[in-house]
């Protein structure tokens, strides 16, 4: 893996930045969010250190996945009686969302980055490619967040690609390549910031150039993102001081 200050941006026409764990500092949240959730439906209060530790291994923080429906069908067999319908699971999750995503913020530097980037290189796509929902980003880009007041995600990006506009989330490269045959641009000029092994290996199977993003959540599969990943970086201002 080569080190970021060999890596030259003007190399690259089209710039594609994941959301939870690269530039929103969403992981240590989480947590705080499940456990809200089961004492306002269930009435059982827990520890974050144990949604923490069974999120570790059940699920990913990517809603609507394999990993997360087992993950809250667990809590429902485990606080409820096991027969909620998943309709009325998310239903009540999104319910308490705002109460949470209304603390998540940037991670340091991620803003500047990006706007230093977009004056840099002005003839460059900046685009957002999430498996989050198109529901969270208009949240965080609204009054009640803490990031529209720094960047608005809705408004800086040229163009979002989130979990409702795909039939098939990363690890499936879709979300990825519904960009880039947007632009129609070169995989060899498409360059990729992600944080986890997943995110990872779908921008790889792009045929982009990928930078993964240090974020607690992906520490467990830290050496395997590393060996997979082309640049590592450990917080933006490492990108930041590169556009000085």
């Amino acid at each position: 893996m080569k080190h970021i200050s060999k890596l030259a941006l003007d190399d690259y026409d089209l710039i594609i930045f994941d959301w939870d764990g690269t530039l929103l500092n969403s992981a240590a949240m989480y947590p705080a969010w499940d456990r809200l959730y089961v004492r306002r439906f269930y009435g059982v209060d827990k520890p974050e250190s144990y949604f923490r530790q069974l999120a570790a291994q059940l699920k990913q923080v990517n809603t609507h996945s394999p990993e997360e429906r087992a993950y809250f069908r667990f809590l429902d067999v485990e606080f409820g009686d096991g027969t909620t319908d998943m309709q009325t699971i998310w239903r009540h999750v999104y319910s308490v969302a705002t109460e949470i995503q209304g603390q998540i913020e940037y991670k340091s530097a991620a803003p500047q980055t990006l706007f230093a980037i977009r004056k840099k290189y002005p003839d460059a796509k900046l685009c957002l490619a999430t498996n989050s929902e198109m529901r969270d980003l208009l949240f965080y880009s609204s009054t009640n967040s803490k990031t529209a007041s720094l960047l608005n995600p809705i408004k800086f990006f040229d163009s979002v690609v989130a979990l409702d506009h795909i039939t098939k989330p990363k690890p499936h490269p879709e979300t990825f390549t519904a960009v880039i045959d947007q632009y129609k641009i070169e995989p060899s000029r498409v360059l990729i910031f992600e944080d986890s092994f997943k995110g990872v290996r779908a921008a790889k199977s792009t045929g982009a150039t990928v930078i993964s993003v240090q974020d607690e959540m992906s520490d467990p599969d830290r050496i395997a993102i590393d060996k997979l990943a082309d640049f590592s970086i450990t917080d933006w201002n490492e990108v930041l001081r590169m556009l000085k």
